[in-house]
């Protein structure tokens, strides 16, 4: 019988990547407020200039619904609002100022939705001790792949720090499909297609597929993306949960691209991602340029291809171990 998750060899481990993780994330959503404040005299211009835009939206998405837009009469709102929607109704309810939920209550349910999930994973994962609280460093600290700017839990975007939360979830569920059954089942071979507790599991992926991909698109993909190496590998060492991994990337499939078709695709506006182009690109985001020439752009490509090459170096290592 597998021991609980709070017996003495993992609770203070826990509780010290808790504690580590929550604090180093209050310490940044203070410092962050102060470039927030709810109440001013004059003109204030710490706002990032989005935040006009998300707290607009989430005020339309509460009132008038998704068929409807604040900006533009009778049209459909294209954009990953299912973030701005959560803080928009919140704020309906509770009677909050504008911006109180969007600049406070988001970024600590964030922070706390995130940190504890890392730490239980972690834990569940790995005896060494001092990985639960690395995993909270990294998440609370981290930032995009090869990044030297933006972290994951980006104060400015909230849909990227709320979505963080919903993919971890995904994740979570994702790797219950390789630990054996759920309580009752069958064992994860095909029996998944008609067993109703793996069919409960399975459509729950598929649910927080479709919340990701409706709250940040781009989290939905590295989500996805991250697990489609799952099946292939449990294929080729013939693992006995390949089947059930590989339901579960369908089910993510269907679930992120019928939000991605319901409520992002057909927008009028392409990103700035034009074939041949300059602006916008990964490396001129991630801030990686020397310079914004052509030239300075391709360098700071090759920096973003070096830092992306380590990460797949660990992936054969994991492979080949």
């Amino acid at each position: 019988r597998r021991k609980s998750f709070w017996d003495g060899s993992n609770s203070l481990p826990a509780l010290m990547a808790l504690m580590i993780g929550i604090s180093f994330g209050l310490v940044a959503i203070l410092i962050n407020l102060s470039r927030y404040p709810l109440e001013w005299t004059g003109t204030v211009d710490s706002f990032h200039g989005d935040f006009l835009f998300f707290e607009a939206l989430s005020t339309s998405l509460a009132t008038l619904g998704p068929n409807d837009s604040i900006f533009m009469s009778g049209a459909d709102i294209r954009y990953h609002w299912m973030v701005y929607a959560w803080a928009g109704q919140i704020a309906e309810l509770a009677g909050t100022q504008p911006f109180f939920v969007l600049t406070r209550v988001l970024p600590l349910v964030s922070l706390l939705g995130s940190v504890l999930m890392v730490v239980a994973w972690t834990t569940r994962v790995t005896r060494v001790a001092w990985a639960p609280s690395i995993a909270a460093l990294l998440l609370v600290t981290g930032g995009y792949v090869g990044a030297t700017y933006g972290t994951i839990l980006n104060f400015d975007s909230p849909s990227q720090q709320l979505a963080t939360v919903w993919m971890l979830g995904g994740a979570v569920t994702f790797w219950q499909t390789t630990r054996g059954r759920p309580r009752g089942g069958s064992r994860p071979t095909s029996r998944a297609l008609v067993d109703p507790r793996w069919l409960l599991l399975l459509g729950t992926i598929g649910l927080l597929a479709a919340v990701a991909a409706s709250g940040k698109a781009s989290v939905a993909a590295v989500l996805i993306c991250g697990w489609a190496l799952v099946p292939v590998i449990g294929l080729l060492r013939r693992e006995r949960w390949a089947i059930t991994s590989l339901l579960a990337l369908l089910a993510a499939l269907v679930g992120a691209g019928g939000s991605t078709l319901a409520f992002v695709a057909g927008s009028n506006d392409g990103g700035g991602l034009s074939l041949g182009g300059f602006l916008d690109k990964a490396s001129s985001v991630q801030g990686l340029n020397p310079v914004s020439a052509p030239w300075g752009i391709a360098v700071g490509t090759l920096l973003l291809i070096l830092a992306v090459s380590y990460r797949w170096a660990g992936l054969v290592w994991l492979i080949s171990d």
